[in-house]
Formats: C-alpha cells, sequence, structure tokens
C-alpha cells in the first residue's frame, strides 16, 4: 500500500530537479515527518519509541512536500540533503567525520565475474568506526536530540555498538549496548572505550534476543534501535546520496535490496528522489 501510493504520488515527476541554494543543515520546506508501516500502511507519529508497528510491520519514514526538496550547498553529505531527511536541526558538533567515503572500480576479474562493466565499489572501511553504521548512528544521535533523550540503546554483536557508543559519547548521550552472551571481549572493549554501559544477553539465538530486547522499549521509555529502526536506515540512505552527488547522474540502477541489514540502505533514495522502480526483495 505504502509503495503504491508514492508511485501515485510520483506520476508525471520522475525527475530530479537540482539547484543549489546557500544554506546550512535546516530545512525550511519540511512539514512533520511520520512513521508507515510497509505493508499495511498504517500511520505512526515520527516520535514513536517502539522502532516495529504494532502488528509486527517495519516502519519506514515518510516525509511530506518532498517534490519540494533542494540539494544546498555544504561540507557534509546530509547538509547538503538535508531536505531528504526528517531531522529539521542537525548539529555539526555531532558528527565524527563519517563518510565521503571513496568510490573506486572494481578490478578486471570481479567484474568478468559478475558480469558488470561497470562496477564500483564504496569503501565504507574509511567512516570513523570502520564501518558503514556510522551514517546510521549520527541519525540515531540527531533524533535523541531532537526528542531530548538523555540515553539511548542499541541491539548489537559489534559494529553497530561500537558506533553508536563513539557518537554518544560526541553527543553527551549515554549508551546501552546489548549484545549476545558470546560477543568477543574485542568487541566488548571497542564499545566500552567510548564509556558504553554492555549488557550481555543469554537467548537461544540472536533473533529471538532482539525481539526480546525491543519488547521492553514502550515500558522503558527507552529508545532501543537495532539494524531495522526506521531512524538508522534515514542515516543509511546517506550513502545512497553520496553515490548520486560523486556519480552525478541521475541514471538509475538496479539495485537488490532487503529490509532487514545493510541493503536496506538504499530502498529510501530510491523512493525519495529518484523514482526509480523497486525491483523485488531478493
Amino acid at each position: 500500500m505504502f509503495k503504491n501510493r508514492e508511485k501515485k504520488k510520483r506520476k508525471g515527476n520522475k525527475k530530479l530537479y537540482l539547484s543549489t541554494i546557500e544554506g546550512g543543515s535546516e530545512s525550511t520546506m519540511k512539514s512533520s515527518p511520520k512513521l508507515i508501516s510497509a505493508i499495511s500502511g498504517i500511520e505512526y507519529p515520527f516520535e514513536r519509541i517502539e522502532e516495529f508497528a504494532d502488528n509486527g510491520e517495519s516502519l519506514e519514514v515518510f516525509i511530506p512536500n518532498l517534490e519540494k526538496a533542494k540539494i544546498k550547498s555544504g561540507e557534509y553529505i546530509w547538509q547538503r540533503f538535508a531536505d531528504f531527511l526528517p531531522f529539521t536541526q542537525m548539529n555539526e558538533d555531532f558528527h565524527l567525520g563519517e563518510g565521503n567515503t571513496s568510490l573506486i572500480q572494481a578490478d578486471q576479474r570481479l567484474r568478468e565475474f559478475t558480469g558488470i562493466s561497470n562496477l564500483l565499489l564504496k569503501n565504507e572501511t574509511q567512516n570513523p568506526t570502520w564501518s558503514f553504521k556510522d551514517r546510521g548512528s549520527l541519525a540515531c544521535i540527531f533524533m535523541a536530540k531532537k526528542m531530548e533523550e538523555k540515553v539511548t540503546a542499541t541491539i548489537s554483536s559489534g559494529n553497530m555498538g561500537n558506533s553508536i557508543a563513539a557518537y554518544g559519547a560526541k553527543a553527551g548521550i549515554k549508551v546501552i549496548v546489548f549484545v549476545p552472551e558470546f560477543t568477543p571481549k574485542e568487541k566488548v572493549m571497542a564499545m566500552s572505550i567510548h564509556g558504553a554501559t554492555i549488557v550481555k544477553v543469554k537467548a537461544e539465538d540472536y533473533s529471538m534476543m532482539k525481539k526480546h530486547i525491543l519488547s521492553f522499549a514502550k515500558k522503558l521509555k527507552l529508545r532501543i534501535v537495532s539494524g531495522n529502526g526506521p531512524i538508522r536506515v534515514e542515516g543509511y540512505k546517506l550513502t545512497a546520496f553520496e553515490m548520486f552527488a560523486t556519480i552525478e547522474s541521475t541514471e538509475p540502477a538496479v539495485t537488490p535490496q532487503k529490509r532487514a541489514g545493510s541493503p536496506s540502505l538504499l530502498i529510501s533514495i530510491s523512493l525519495s528522489v529518484f523514482g526509480w522502480a523497486i525491483i523485488p526483495t531478493l
């Protein structure tokens, strides 16, 4: 339902019109964003603390008036694409220099193996904590500051916990990381060095642990974010904005995707900017 509604909105308006204007990271065209369940289209307040809809569906951020969005000038990608993000204020004091990672040409062997003659690879190890998770963590911190939350939490087996711990330390927000009991001590140390509180959880498997921990969010009034969180995904789509800015092309690309995990980072860019057709979930 959500996808069909989006297509109707974009009928006859599938081109991206670019204009560069002076400005920082504050959007002047933005109405209040909201959350919409990915299948049934049920609407929820943007401030909703639970990560999933009441019926268990994933939630997506819906930003009104995207047809008025403009690419701005700015040093950072989140400043230039501020109109395409759900935040009205984004303070550069909270960033750690994430993004602007190299987009490099794949070597001949990989191009031949994939059958893609012009294959580009984005080196996300150049981010502050060596992970694409940093863009999502920045978005989570923007949200925490917007809601005046003093504590934020995540569920992680390593990379995401390390990332949000670093960004929380920079922004002065206390971070709690729930990790499986078998998490290697090296990963725990990487999170702890930033001052995060680490809670080891014993569970039959990671998915069960995640579901159980997320169920406490409303009761504890604690925003617990996993890799599926709609706010974190808003940060991940900055990767696609970067690729667009680097390639400087509005030509569509075929992007395999799924809702859970890292491939979801390109879903929002195709919906909110290019109006590309979305291929079936893999």
